[in-house]
């Protein structure tokens, strides 16, 4: 019996939790010196044979079972444990320690165990408080994707109506094109061919000269109307893609003997020396043939224009190292400013304030040299400065190079 009760000591005091043993009179039995460390109580309470009651007191007294009369407060709690009956219950002390009390009764009296729970009890709520903030994080995600998905609908819903009024716009610049393009080009025609008819002097001579100086003026501000005509019809076209580009092989040396042909008597009247430095066998290209042929005229139209008496415009083209294809207009004209050149690319600007414009055109030839150049997968390259003249280069694709 004694080794039996050093044995049963011996588990009693090993195990981690607070254990007591009461009779049935609840006067305490035995306790382990776990319960003294859990519950906080002295030795002398924890003696066999004290009363329940002495326990219970104890504990109000010092504020374990919160704010009343300590007695009553102990005689509630032995009312209770007289009922014996099984219990469980999370107990928190004042230091903040939780204890989870189970009770159950024995033949003996009634067990009563003690576990501190306080780490499970930290980790529960610090889950609680995770599971919460996840929730509320969801929750919130959840409620700004709805928001963006309205945003999304509703940009959507926009740029489907922006798309039906582009197409809608698109379709009316078509129809405004073909009917244009008929509507102002017949009668300018019209009168282009008669006035030169009478400037002539085809069926007869005109007898006053101020009626022929005036027949002059109507056959040249026709011309120059149906120029600009022809120039916002094409940037027209080009902006509503209706320009579909003939391709075949474009011999480049042959364009510009064409277009410096047809350009020179203006050049030679502007006191303006233009140069051909294009190879007569090296520069070929996969092209249109008129577009090219639009692009060299504008350029050499625009370094006469601004290219004062006695200065000189060269034509000329170079093959870059990764085989794209250069075909160029130099002049040493008036030149211009970065802010001019983006200037000069935008659709009816001119850059102003020359004398040398004595002739005004549509601000257009550049906007529609950029143009066709980006149809032939191309770009354009300008280069300038003021008073030191002006570089303007095509771009075309190694691609579209064809060898000798």
């Amino acid at each position: 019996m004694q080794r039996k009760t050093a044995t049963l000591e011996r588990i009693l005091e090993s195990v981690e939790q607070g254990i007591s043993l009461c009779d049935r009179n609840l006067d305490l039995v035995v306790a382990n010196r776990r319960c003294s460390e859990l519950l906080g109580l002295p030795d002398e309470l924890l003696r066999p044979g004290t009363p329940f009651f002495d326990v219970m007191l104890y504990n109000a007294k010092r504020g374990e079972y919160g704010e009343g009369d300590p007695v009553e407060l102990a005689e509630q709690r032995v009312a209770l444990a007289m009922r014996f009956e099984p219990h469980r219950f999370e107990r928190v002390r004042p230091d903040g320690t939780v204890l989870e009390v189970v009770g159950f009764p024995v033949p003996e009296g009634f067990v009563t165990t003690f576990t501190d729970i306080t780490e499970q009890k930290a980790t529960e709520n610090l889950l609680r408080a995770s599971k919460l903030e996840l929730e509320q994080r969801v929750e919130d995600r959840t409620a700004e994707l709805q928001r963006q998905l309205q945003q999304t609908e509703r940009a959507q819903e926009e740029m489907s109506h922006a798309k039906d009024r582009a197409e809608q716009a698109s379709k009316a610049k078509s129809d405004f094109l073909a009917q244009m393009s008929h509507e102002l080009r017949t009668p300018l025609n019209s009168i282009i061919g008669f006035s030169d008819i009478i400037r002539s002097e085809v069926f007869g001579p005109v007898e006053n000269s101020r009626y022929k100086e005036y027949v002059e003026g109507v056959h040249f501000s026709g011309v120059h109307l149906l120029s600009l005509i022809n120039d916002i019809l094409e940037l027209a076209r080009l902006e509503a893609g209706k320009v579909a580009l003939v391709e075949d092989i474009v011999d480049l040396s042959s364009h510009a003997d064409e277009a410096l042909l047809q350009l020179r008597e203006r050049a030679r009247a502007e006191g303006v020396d233009m140069k051909n430095r294009i190879s007569s066998s090296a520069n070929k290209i996969l092209g249109d043939s008129r577009r090219v042929y639009q692009m060299l005229l504008n350029l050499l139209s625009n370094a006469i224009k601004f290219t004062p008496d006695g200065g000189e415009v060269i034509l000329f083209s170079e093959r870059m190292e990764d085989g794209r294809l250069v075909l160029g207009v130099k002049d040493d004209g008036i030149g211009m400013s970065p802010a001019d050149i983006e200037q000069a690319l935008e659709p009816f600007t001119q850059v102003g304030g020359s004398v040398l414009n004595a002739q005004e055109g549509s601000g257009l030839g550049l906007t529609i040299v950029k143009g066709l150049i980006e149809q032939h997968d191309g770009e354009i390259d300008i280069a300038s400065k003021p008073d030191e003249g002006t570089t303007v280069r095509l771009i075309f694709p190694a691609s579209r190079c064809v060898s000798a």
